[in-house]
């Protein structure tokens, strides 16, 4: 520390007042950790984005000889980003990191938004960094539906899951392919109590949750939490499949009371790792929504028969909880209906 003060003291002003001074010390030691002190005055950061911080702010900084805060204008520092040779994503982190340095010191942004892109009034005004951004997602979302199977590859895959007894994964894409529901809706308790089907309103208030209720010959889907639920209600949906009867009573008699489990510890899924257990077991790791785009595919290409088609796409929207146009608008943009 006193090497830093001696050098930062040949530069000050004599005529300073001891507060000026001392402000004006405060400022160099704070600019000197100027990232650790932006991510101090932000206590409600969670540990994984102060990583992402941390490594961008490494990252930006083996191009940039100086400090984000050495100067007043900030066009030197998207010079910088236009420089890298990195995805759009990548720059769009980097800019994430100087914003929050920059604004924690008062310091103008005026530039660095321009490139990066902001609303105005509704409108986007500069944007060269989102531009490419959306770019880069229509590219590759073009490359990644390229690759999507068709309906007859993911009931191979599926029945491959019931042969290698992998029956957790067999029932997950069983119910996502017959289905179509979202990954929320697959957070369900197996159980025998009959309860969780009741329309009674004692029961009906007491199972708020989503359930695969177990009989000798059928399984009942109820399912209460999903993203819709406001607006269609419980969803019930009974399923005869004798492989799907055998598969779910297996796991309970294995003592499993929850559908979707860390693969490895057996534990029941937390809220953030339903959507990483159910991508695991899915098709190619490809994930529900791809996997739902892939059977809305499926339907054009492969049912010529219209009124065929519009069945399918109502079972779906029943299913999924969502209107079929609501279906056509997000997942069959791309395909020539």
């Amino acid at each position: 520390m006193k090497l830093l003060l001696k050098d930062f003291l040949i530069s000050i002003d004599i005529q300073m007042t001891e507060k000026e001074l001392f402000d004006k010390v405060i400022w160099q030691i704070k600019q000197d950790n100027e990232l650790e002190h932006a991510l101090n005055a932000n206590p409600h950061l969670v540990n994984t984005t102060l990583k992402n911080y941390d490594q961008n702010y490494r990252k930006f900084m083996k191009k940039y000889d100086g400090k984000i805060t050495d100067k007043e204008d900030d066009s030197d520092l998207v010079k910088i980003l236009q420089e890298f040779d990195c995805a759009p994503k990548t720059k769009n982190n980097m800019v994430n990191v100087l914003l929050l340095i920059r604004r924690h010191f008062k310091l103008p942004v005026d530039n660095i938004l321009h490139y990066r892109g902001y609303k105005k009034n509704g409108k986007y005004v500069g944007g060269e960094l989102i531009t490419q951004c959306h770019q880069g997602k229509i590219q590759k979302k073009i490359e990644t539906d390229k690759d999507l199977p068709s309906k007859k590859e993911l009931i191979t895959y599926c029945n491959t899951l019931y042969k290698q007894n992998k029956l957790n994964e067999y029932i997950i894409n069983y119910i996502l392919i017959y289905y179509g529901v979202r990954n929320k809706d697959l957070d369900m308790e197996i159980t025998c109590n009959s309860g969780v089907i009741s329309h009674i309103n004692k029961y009906v208030k007491h199972f708020t949750g989503n359930y695969l209720y177990l009989t000798d010959s059928y399984i009942t889907l109820v399912i209460n939490q999903y993203k819709t639920a406001s607006s269609y209600g419980r969803k019930t949906i009974r399923i005869k499949s004798k492989k799907m009867v055998k598969a779910a009573w297996e796991l309970w008699y294995d003592g499993q009371k929850k559908l979707l489990v860390n693969p490895i510890s057996k534990t029941p899924a937390t809220a953030e790792g339903i959507g990483r257990i159910v991508k695991e077991a899915s098709y190619n790791k490809i994930g529900e929504g791809r996997i739902f785009k892939a059977l809305i595919g499926d339907i054009f290409k492969n049912t010529k028969d219209l009124e065929e088609r519009r069945k399918l796409l109502e079972h779906y929207s029943r299913s999924r909880g969502t209107e079929v146009q609501n279906i056509l608008k997000c997942y069959a943009t791309d395909i020539p209906i």
